[in-house]
């Protein structure tokens, strides 16, 4: 509705309620009016949009030396090259533009313009801002300005969980425990992935550089004491700190914090993460009171970031699901699974959760659907999938989940606790678990390419022969995959 015929339906409805209700009521009913005009107009202000440039600007005159340099300059390190090295890429294709942000005067000229600048995509090339509709009409006509389009904004996270029971920890157990005593209440879940053999010969993601964007981080439980943090970056604030802030929703963090125990947890007796050795760069990607498509783009930009630190292995218990429908899960379409399959084309193996809203077909959210990482499912101890995880195919018609893992009644640290855990539910829950089974197979097999990793752990996951749409290829085997030769 056009502001002016707002007013004057506005005034139409006034004089009908003064005929009606009296003064009183008027004077309500009219600044019910106003504020709704005002909620109006600002709502259009506040429209967030994608803007899409034609090219890199600046950066596209750099010889290859001069963009190598700059790459570095903007926080590329070596053991980000070496990865992607062993992904086969080597010349002009090992550093490139995607390593450099969007050209600054095209984005400070966007911001001359009015528009506020929110993130910024460098692999896509894009940026994230919020303006009203004429700032919009003239940055779409400038020279560079490839494309723009509105954003959606909805609420209700898919990164939903329930808490089945919390209890409190046990002391650390004493020289000779045997190994179930050692690992606790989290020792079938290992034991189903076969981490617990690993483990036993040493094969504990030591050495292994994992990425895990969520909403957060709560380091304080007893089970992180010895986690090896490498960085920290908060995208909606854009500092280093991922922990609980004063003006964050309660249990900001407790999604995240649950979710990491499960690679990284150490507390014999309790708690024995599936890589509890691996190092992390750690991302607070979400604003948990609402989910838009802005979060959207900072978790594409923490990705982009782990990426240039030299993660290999990625985990993610978020899906996107609200602006979007069946149609559009080909793997291409959302931002964040197109995101996922460009990190594996420079080596990284990112796990994604398939959502929460099975049991019907089709019912992934992004980025599950995407080509190149492993969407993962829930299953109980005994291997049966969980009534609630959601089931493939995608729009295009390949098969998902890949993998599932343990997400019914999963042995978490219990959030905003120094010592106590819980039994969670969720896909959630699922995705650190095989997050984890890929760690421990990069350490075992450090020259393997994302896809030899990815291969060896459909091809050795227990429905290898008959994979379909509710499990995938199966429960993951470590043992198996890492002594996988190939066919």
């Amino acid at each position: 509705m056009q502001a002016s015929t707002g007013k004057r339906y506005g005034l139409l409805k006034i004089e009908k309620m003064m005929k009606e209700f009296g003064l009183k009521r008027i004077v309500i009913a009219a600044l019910v009016l106003f504020c709704g005009l005002l909620m109006s107009q600002f709502a259009q202000a506040e429209q967030s949009y994608w803007v899409e440039f034609t090219d890199k600007g600046q950066w596209e005159s750099l010889s290859q030396g001069e963009l190598e340099t700059a790459a570095f300059d903007h926080g590329l390190t070596q053991r980000a090259i070496d990865r992607r090295e062993l992904e086969g890429l080597a010349g002009d294709d090992l550093i490139t533009l995607d390593d450099l942000p969007p050209d600054a005067e095209y984005v400070a000229m966007l911001g001359e313009l009015g528009a506020q600048l929110c993130q910024q995509s460098w692999w896509f090339n894009l940026v994230s801002v919020r303006a009203d509709d004429q700032v919009m009409a003239q940055i779409a006509e400038l020279p560079f300005v490839k494309r723009v389009h509105r954003v959606a904004a909805m609420s209700m996270a898919r990164s939903s969980y329930e808490v089945v029971e919390e209890f409190d920890g046990n002391p650390a157990p004493g020289p000779g425990i045997d190994t179930p005593g050692s690992y606790g209440r989290s020792y079938l879940q290992a034991l189903q992935v076969n981490a617990v053999e690993a483990h036993r010969q040493g094969i504990t993601g030591k050495g292994v550089l994992m990425v895990v964007i969520d909403g957060g981080f709560e380091l304080s439980h007893e089970c992180f004491e010895n986690l090896d943090v490498i960085a920290e970056w908060d995208v909606t604030d854009n500092d280093d700190y991922t922990g609980q802030e004063p003006e964050d929703a309660r249990g900001q963090t407790s999604h995240g914090t649950g979710c990491l125990s499960e690679i990284a947890g150490y507390s014999p007796g309790n708690l024995i993460g599936i890589a509890y050795e691996a190092s992390f760069v750690l991302v607070k990607s979400e604003y948990i009171p609402t989910e838009t498509v802005q979060e959207e783009d900072d978790w594409v930009a923490g990705l982009e970031w782990a990426e240039r630190l030299g993660a290999s292995v990625g985990s993610s218990s978020l899906g996107y699901t609200d602006w979007y429908n069946a149609a559009m899960y080909d793997g291409w379409y959302p931002l964040t699974s197109r995101a996922i399959t460009r990190a594996f084309e420079k080596g990284v193996v990112f796990v994604t959760s398939a959502s929460n809203d099975g049991p019907q077909p089709m019912t992934l959210g992004a980025p599950a659907d995407c080509y190149g990482g492993l969407s993962i499912g829930a299953i109980d101890s005994l291997g049966t999938i969980g009534r609630f995880s959601s089931r493939g195919p995608t729009a295009d018609g390949r098969i998902k989940p890949d993998l599932v893992t343990r997400g019914v009644q999963t042995l978490l640290a219990s959030p905003q606790t120094q010592n106590n855990y819980a039994y969670w539910n969720g896909t959630s829950m699922a995705c650190p678990i095989g997050a984890g089974v890929v760690a421990l197979v990069r350490q075992a097999q450090p020259e393997w390419s994302a896809a030899e990793v990815m291969e060896a752990l459909r091809m050795t996951a227990d429905r290898a022969d008959h994979p379909d749409n509710t499990y995938g290829w199966g429960i993951p085997d470590v043992m198996k995959a890492i002594a996988y030769e190939g066919e």
